[in-house]
């Protein structure tokens, strides 16, 4: 079978999503399936890269920062010899995260479509579902207030330009997404809870609609040296930043210090002291800082106030043998279920937060480490027999063969007639 994948963004470039691209190509490469991929080229980054039967093929596609309207506009790729070349080689095209645009293409030439969606696309422009207004999960369909999309961005800090083109294209294009993705012959899901809330508002999507969970990426293991804390989800208000700063007041241990990640313009040298709790803000933080860091963190922090699908967040901490401390919301419960080590509590509750924070800053390095442990080998006995890639290229297989067979009676009728 060969499946060709169009991507925006390939590890290490981007965030979650991704790294599971990253994890699937390779996965199915070495199950037997022929890869090729087309992403964005960056600087010092070669035009190609083949390994076995995963081909990379990077073009300069759009220029940086990347965001999920970036390429919508490159009709010229699709019109291109190369591009009609993949198409005609390629049993199935795997849309990963937002090149959307290319499924109208792929379905025009009567090719199966695979859409991946590791946000709520399909329901919400700005892919959150959460309502920056109201400071809560969203309940539109489809549709974002000019107000949402302009406080979202805001809140982000991005400039004038990029704030007007935002306030633009996710009231314009982006209502279309549903429409777009809608024509996929399969959309893959990472949680049940996702699957659900996409649903029960897209109930005509039921048919195609599969739940696959992101596969786990190889971690080597990183000794715990200290009882800190860790937050890696940035200032975005969805991730619950805020949430984490209105419980410190509620805190009574003394000493607890907190590593934040995800910082524009972030001094990685100085604590900010909020009474007796410490938060040292970092930017990305490039792999030796990264690792320095999480020595140091014994339990990670995931106050999201929108429904996260399945944030590869808490899988590192679970894999990594961490605690974690999270938001009952979204897909968040269904991948800490039987953990020992993992703490939920109600969605924006500072004093719940707080809580759960004195209770492990109390816990000895033992008590830690068993939790830990527990995390650990509960999460890979669930996960280890599931089979992500297997399941990914049945449901591929899946859909090659149901286009395969309209395509024979489409050819059968119209000799007929």
């Amino acid at each position: 079978m060969n499946i060709l994948f169009l991507s925006e963004l390939f590890y290490p470039h981007g965030g979650g999503g991704e790294l599971a691209t990253y994890l699937y190509a390779h996965g199915l490469a070495e199950a037997g399936v022929n890869v090729n991929i087309v992403t964005n080229r960056f600087l010092n980054e070669p035009a190609k890269s083949k390994h076995k039967n995963l081909t990379i093929f990077r073009l300069p596609l759009c220029e940086e920062p990347v965001n999920k309207y970036s390429l919508f506009g490159r009709l010229d790729f699709f019109a291109s010899k190369f591009a009609k070349n993949l198409l005609e080689w390629a049993d199935v095209i795997y849309i990963p995260k937002y090149w959307y645009s290319a499924i109208p293409w792929a379905k025009s030439h009567g090719k199966a479509v695979v859409t991946h969606v590791h946000s709520y696309s399909p329901i919400c422009p700005m892919a959150a579902l959460y309502d920056t207004v109201e400071e809560e999960t969203c309940s539109r369909n489809t549709f974002c207030s000019l107000r949402c999309i302009l406080l979202n961005e805001k809140a982000q800090s991005r400039s004038i330009l990029h704030i007007l083109s935002s306030v633009t294209l996710n009231g314009t294009i982006g209502l279309l997404f549903h429409r777009f993705i809608a024509l996929s012959d399969a959309i893959i899901c990472v949680s049940e809870a996702q699957r659900e809330i996409i649903l029960s508002r897209r109930c005509r999507l039921a048919d195609k609609s599969y739940v696959v969970y992101n596969p786990l990426p190889k971690l080597d293991e990183i000794p715990l040296e200290e009882n800190h804390f860790g937050f890696f989800g940035g200032h975005h208000p969805a991730k619950g930043f805020q949430v984490l700063l209105r419980s410190i007041p509620y805190i009574k241990s003394r000493g607890i210090i907190i590593h934040a990640t995800g910082f524009t313009r972030a001094s990685s040298q100085y604590f900010e002291s909020y009474g007796g709790v410490k938060i040292r803000k970092y930017e990305r933080l490039q792999e030796s800082l990264y690792r320095e860091v999480y020595r140091k963190i014994c339990a990670v922090v995931v106050p999201s106030v929108s429904p996260e699908p399945e944030p590869y967040t808490i899988t590192e901490a679970l894999l990594r043998k961490r605690l974690v401390i999270a938001s009952n919301i979204g897909g968040i419960p269904e991948q800490m279920k039987g953990c020992k080590g993992c703490f939920l509590f109600k969605p924006g509750q500072s004093t719940e937060l707080a809580e759960l924070m004195d209770f492990i800053h109390s816990l000895n390095c033992d008590e830690v480490s068993s939790l830990g442990a527990n995390n650990y080998e509960s999460f890979l006995k669930r996960t280890k027999n599931y089979g992500s890639v297997a399941r990914l290229m049945k449901i591929c297989e899946q859909v090659k063969n149901r286009n395969s067979q309209m395509k024979i009676a489409r050819h059968s009728f119209f000799e007929s007639s």
